[in-house]
């Protein structure tokens, strides 16, 4: 357990000096209206605090308290110390961060890489990279390897995309941009006959675990990218990846949840390196807040969420719905609940249609299964909530963010980085409980039947968000800046640039 005793007794002492403040709003409900609504806002604020700081000194073994999930113990203890602190932020004006606008807020200096500066690539430049699939048409991972293939393209790293069994969507831009794409159509020794007869200087594959071993034996590095918790692998599925860990270079695990995942699930490895994912900045939105929500029928006082995706059991839309319907009956203000995202499993969407049959709330839930500007959703939003089972990196997430929107990330995926201690929003457990003792039958067969064990913290999550509304909406532009420059498309490329000219070169 981490020594957070200082960090709490200040804590303690900034709330006891705060509560002069409070006794002291009695003064305003005899002079204004409006100060008598500051009072019960401050009021419920402070009432929230103490909350969260009995729960804090509990894990510090200071009062009893039954904790539901035991998975990251610490990281949710510095969480919890964040989210007060960005509360007593929120009551102590004095402390708060106010960023009115762009030109209001001053970045701290930090050091951005260089690839001009820190890399010489040219080394990179001899021979080619062949990126690995098994195919290319949409999707997260999809994105991902569109995105490097194109960097790389730009500056001039010849690259060959290599698709095992199809080619798709991606296949096909990238092909329109001048990037060679070869499809094997699932023939196995075509594979293997090109890359005898034109030998790439490193393979970079992508969930790839056919034709490991014979790559190794041809002499060629091979990096791998785990971009998912494996924990649904059945171990056959496992067995095979072990094995091809053998022969992996080096691997990339996009988030640290996964690169843990993969040691505790796979095989303890030294040769995985972590680099987080990064989302493609899109094109400005052409409506305004005010715009969307009146074009959604949304009033624009309501406290909005939001959860993009593509609707499928392991996003948990049901387990996001099931809690919003609580919180809209928790709370004085008006509440939606946003979805969007395209249909992939038709028989989890007639069960999110169901439980939205069921709401009280119903008519506040608003499903958009296509919406083109997405960055409008995450401009009218107040909360971005990603409930999942399990995750690589959600790019839906870092759009969020990207667009300055605090969110909620169940523990999966990139929580860890993505919420930032607190900084960027909150982490909630994990709605399967703890993973690391879920077996793969299990999990699909808990995903399957709907169970969820982490209610209870969403509703005090989303509770906890809305009372401090006014800090985040402060807050958005510095998170704006922060992970724009933080989860950049530059430095995600800088990071594999780097790691591949070392294996080229030598450490």
């Amino acid at each position: 357990m981490l020594n957070l005793d200082k960090e709490i007794e200040e804590l303690e002492e900034s709330l006891a000096r705060l509560e002069k403040n409070i006794n002291d709003i009695e003064f305003e409900k005899n002079q204004y209206h409006e100060g008598i609504k500051r009072a019960i806002k401050k009021q419920n604020i402070k009432q929230n605090i103490q909350l969260m700081l009995n729960v804090v000194l509990a894990k510090m073994g200071r009062i009893p308290y039954c904790s539901v999930d035991d998975f990251r113990k610490d990281m949710r203890i510095r969480q919890d110390i964040q989210v007060m602190r960005n509360q007593l932020a929120a009551l102590s004006c004095s402390k708060a961060i106010v960023l009115k606008d762009e030109e209001n807020y001053v970045p701290k200096e930090v050091h951005e890489p260089s690839l001009e500066k820190d890399i010489d690539i040219e080394p990179l430049k001899k021979g080619y990279i062949a990126i690995v699939v098994n195919s290319l048409d949409r999707g997260g991972l999809e994105q991902v390897v569109g995105l490097l293939a194109q960097e790389f393209y730009k500056k001039n790293i010849p690259i060959k995309v290599l698709c095992l069994d199809d080619g798709g969507l991606m296949a096909e831009r990238l092909k329109q941009v001048g990037i060679e794409v070869l499809i094997f159509h699932g023939k196995g020794h075509a594979f293997k006959t090109y890359i005898r007869k034109n030998p790439p200087s490193l393979v970079n594959t992508h969930y790839v675990k056919r034709h490991i071993k014979f790559l190794h034996k041809e002499g060629i590095p091979i990096v791998e990218v785990v971009h998912n918790m494996y924990v649904y692998y059945c171990d056959h599925v496992a067995e095979i990846e072990r094995e091809n860990e053998k022969y992996y270079t080096k691997l990339i695990a996009v988030s640290e949840i996964v690169k843990e995942t993969y040691c505790n699930r796979i095989k303890q490895s030294d040769k995985i390196a972590v680099i987080g994912n990064a989302a493609i900045l899109r094109e400005e939105p052409q409506k305004t807040r005010e715009e969307v929500r009146a074009f959604l029928g949304i009033p624009q006082e309501a406290y909005v969420i939001l959860n993009v995706g593509s609707i499928d059991p392991r996003k948990n839309q049901v387990g996001i719905i099931t809690a919003f319907d609580i919180v809209a009956k928790l709370v004085e203000v008006p509440v939606y609940l946003v979805l969007a995202g395209n249909v992939q499993d038709e028989a989890y969407n007639n069960k999110v249609l169901d439980s939205i049959s069921k709401c009280e709330h119903k008519t506040n839930i608003i499903c958009l299964p296509y919406y083109e500007r997405v960055r409008e959703l995450y401009q009218m939003a107040d909360v971005f909530v990603l409930d999942s089972y399990y995750e690589g990196w959600s790019i839906s997430a870092t759009e969020a963010l990207y667009d300055g929107l605090p969110i909620i990330h169940s523990m999966c995926g990139s929580a860890v980085e993505l919420v930032g201690n607190g900084m960027y929003g909150m982490v909630v457990p994990n709605p399967a409980g703890n993973l690391s003792k879920i077996r793969n039958l299990e999990l699909i067969e808990e995903i399957n039947r709907g169970e969820i064990h982490n209610t209870k913290e969403l509703v005090q999550a989303i509770k906890t968000m809305i009372s401090s509304k006014e800090y985040w909406t402060e807050k958005r532009t510095e998170i704006r800046w922060n992970m724009q420059k933080k989860y950049s498309v530059d430095y995600m490329i800088y990071c594999y640039i780097k790691l591949f000219f070392n294996i080229k070169v030598g450490d």
